[in-house]
C-alpha cells in the first residue's frame, strides 16, 4: 500500500514557496536523488565505504522506502525516508507478536535552509504517514538530537537496550531510540522492558 492520505503541498518559508512532495523510489526525479546522494556522501561518508563507495542507492529496498522531497523547484531543501520492517517486539512487551514498525531516516536539510522550522513540518509530515502505516514509529537518532524530535512528537526511550547485527553476534547500539503510537501504553511498556530489543542488520 502506497501512502494514499498524502496530497502535495506548498509550504512558504520566509516568503519562498517550497513544494513538499512523496515519491516511491521507482519514481524519485533523477535530479532529486543525485542532490539527496552528494548531500549524504558529505554528512555520512561511513555510508560510502567499500562496496557502497560508489552506490547510487539512497535506501535498501528490503526497508520499502518512500522519499519525502522539500524543494523550489528543481533545487532540493530538504527530504527523509520512510521505511518499514518486521520486529519481534512481543520479545520485549507482552501481548505483541511480530509488528510491523515504521521509521524516518536520513533527515536532511541544505545550510540554508535551517533554522526556519522546515526540519520539524517535514518530519512531523513524516510522521503522519508512518501513523497511517503502522501501530508503532521508531527512530534511532544521536543523544545531541533527541530535543527536535521530541518536539516533533516523539518520546524518547533511552533505557531500552537496542541491538543491532547479524542474530548470532548483535551489538548494542549508541545513541536514543525514539518512539511515536497509537496506543501509548506501548511506547510505556518498551520504556520500561528489561528485555533487549533486537532492531535487524541495522538501525534506521
Amino acid at each position: 500500500m502506497f501512502y494514499l492520505n498524502f496530497k502535495s503541498q506548498d509550504i512558504d518559508s520566509q516568503g519562498i514557496k517550497l513544494h513538499l512532495q512523496l515519491f516511491s523510489p521507482e519514481k524519485l526525479p533523477q535530479n532529486f536523488k543525485t542532490q539527496i546522494l552528494d548531500f549524504y556522501r558529505c554528512v555520512w561518508p561511513w555510508g560510502f565505504r567499500g562496496p557502497d563507495q560508489f552506490r547510487d542507492w539512497i535506501t535498501g529496498t528490503a526497508d520499502k522506502p518512500k522519499h519525502l522531497v522539500l524543494s523550489k523547484g528543481d533545487i532540493l531543501v530538504g527530504a527523509l525516508t520512510i521505511v518499514e520492517r518486521s520486529i519481534e517486539i512481543g520479545l520485549c512487551v507482552k501481548g505483541y507478536d511480530f509488528e510491523l514498525v515504521t521509521g524516518v531516516t536520513g533527515v536532511i536539510i541544505y545550510p540554508n535552509f535551517q533554522g526556519q522550522g522546515l526540519g520539524k513540518i517535514m518530519v512531523q509530515e513524516g510522521l503522519k504517514l508512518c501513523q497511517e502505516k503502522s501501530q508503532i514509529t521508531l527512530f534511532h537518532c544521536e543523544e545531541s538530537q533527541k530535543g527536535f524530535y521530541e518536539k516533533c512528537g516523539m518520546t524518547s526511550i533511552s533505557n531500552l537496550q537496542v541491538l543491532e547485527g547479524p542474530t548470532t553476534e548483535p551489538s548494542e547500539t549508541k545513541g536514543v531510540m525514539m518512539a511515536l503510537a497509537k496506543n501509548q501504553k506501548l511506547v510505556s511498556s518498551l520504556a520500561s522492558s528489561s528485555e533487549s530489543l533486537y532492531f535487524g542488520l541495522y538501525t534506521w
